[in-house]
């Protein structure tokens, strides 16, 4: 008995690393694990002018805080060459990166006085923080506000998109600065129905994705909470929709639209494209069915060209969203329709899920990263060589989360070439190393931490 567990164990580690190092060309490239014990998640992927990459998450097994915003640089093959945390002594969240001209703009929340606060870090190339800012909210209340999403603007300042808590309750938000991160203007949007009694604790509007339109105004997306808690009927109201803002670079509201049924449908992310439209993708719930990834095609105006759905009988949603140089699209989420099997304290398993479209929304081709625990892809960009990078989470045991980041060839093979990415059906005996990608980089605790200054919180 000892000789046939030995022998299943070796087999298991060898289809492991059938798994990982043998993967045919114009597959998975490489993939890499950043983290130590407790939980990391990355939320947004930018590739640099050096050909790395730059992802921003958080983590709560290093830096000065119970969870701290968590800033990674690679180079072109995942090759860790620094990280830094930033935060205080409670909660940071960090949700959006992009590359400046003088280095990196980060965009988060932070929690002090009993709230959550939006929060704006610049950094050098190296990751050493330049400045900082905490931003007010409209009314003073223990409650969340937050930045999700942040893109240096063609005069050298920066759009800042999030949450607010107002006196509608939670409300769009809208911020923009200069150079130096001082507020020059804001806006917050409320989607309540006149007249209608609402509930704040279930009543909330988030902007998640901003991006500058062409025009010099703005384009954003997130979810409009509108019939939440109402008691009005879900067939007019819905529990929530898709909601599209444009304004001018005032941030005035020039239109709106809503998209979605009679569910909770939630927007995750926007880009204007290459025809003066928008291209959406977020989460919608079929009649009778779970959530599916919804990806929504609009004219410049608004008004929506298409709309397609993917997804299965189970919990699947899109977060990422771009147009590729072919003029498709390339989606990143998770799924739990489509996994590799198993499940986890009773419940199915999610997989990063990864969905190619052409210009017209029909999908080419898919495929899905995971194991057989709880992992999800948050952010996908295509890469100088037109293959793609995903960053996201990837679950190692039932204690410990990982930062995850994926390269990805531009054309798949065919799915009956396709070899097992993560082996499915482990048994639980099995040692926890054998669940990590490839290769895991184990980051110990150190001294790069970067406090926030309180006296900067207004």
């Amino acid at each position: 008995m000892v000789l046939l567990r030995y022998a299943r164990s070796f087999f298991l580690i060898l289809s492991i690393v059938i798994g990982f190092a043998a993967l045919p060309a114009n597959s998975v490239m490489w993939a890499k694990s950043y983290g130590g014990t407790g939980i990391q998640e990355a939320h947004s992927v930018r590739q640099t002018s050096d050909g790395g990459y730059i992802i921003i998450g958080n983590t709560n097994s290093k830096g000065a805080g119970e969870t701290d915003i968590w800033l990674i640089k690679t180079d072109n093959n995942g090759k860790l060459i620094w990280d830094k945390t930033f935060g205080g002594d409670n909660l940071e969240e960090g949700w959006s990166v992009e590359q400046t001209t003088d280095g990196y703009i980060l965009a988060g929340a932070t929690y002090s006085q009993c709230r959550f606060r939006p929060y704006l870090i610049k950094t050098d190339f190296s990751g050493n923080k330049i400045w900082e800012k905490v931003f007010p909210t409209p009314i003073y209340v223990c409650i969340a506000a937050g930045a999700y999403s942040v893109q240096q603007t063609t005069d050298g300042g920066y759009i800042i998109a999030g949450l607010a808590y107002t006196a509608n309750c939670e409300d769009f938000y809208l911020i923009k600065t200069d150079k130096d991160g001082n507020m020059i203007n804001s806006k917050t949007f409320d989607g309540s129905i006149p007249g209608a009694t609402f509930y704040c604790y279930d009543r909330d509007d988030y902007a998640h994705s901003v991006q500058q339109t062409s025009d010099g105004g703005y384009i954003v997306v997130g979810t409009r909470a509108a019939g939440g808690g109402t008691g009005l009927d879900p067939d007019i109201y819905g529990g929530g929709d898709i909601w599209l803002i444009k304004t001018d670079k005032d941030l005035n509201m020039i239109w709106d639209r809503t998209f979605g049924g009679s569910e909770e449908d939630k927007g995750f992310s926007v880009q204007q494209t290459s025809d003066g439209g928008f291209i959406i993708v977020g989460t919608k719930w079929l009649a009778g069915k779970c959530p599916a990834v919804c990806l929504i095609k609009t004219k410049g105006n608004g008004d929506m060209e298409w709309e397609k759905t993917f997804g299965g009988t189970k919990y699947d949603e899109g977060f990422s969203v771009q147009q590729t140089s072919d003029g498709g699209y390339i989606i990143a989420g998770r799924s739990q329709s489509y996994n590799h099997g198993g499940s986890y304290f009773g419940l199915d398993e999610l997989d990063a899920w990864i969905i190619k479209t052409d210009k017209d929304g029909n999908k080419i081709w898919d495929r899905n990263y995971g194991n057989v625990l709880l992992d999800r892809a948050y952010s996908i960009r295509q890469t100088s060589d037109g293959g793609y990078i995903f960053a996201g989470c990837y679950q190692t045991d039932d204690y410990n989360v990982d930062v995850l980041l994926v390269k990805l060839e531009q054309y798949p093979p065919p799915e009956k070439d396709l070899p097992l990415l993560f082996l499915k059906g482990l048994p639980k005996e099995l040692p926890p190393k054998f669940l990590y990608p490839k290769e895991r980089i184990l980051i110990p605790p150190k001294t790069v931490v970067k406090h926030y200054n309180p006296s900067l919180s207004p």
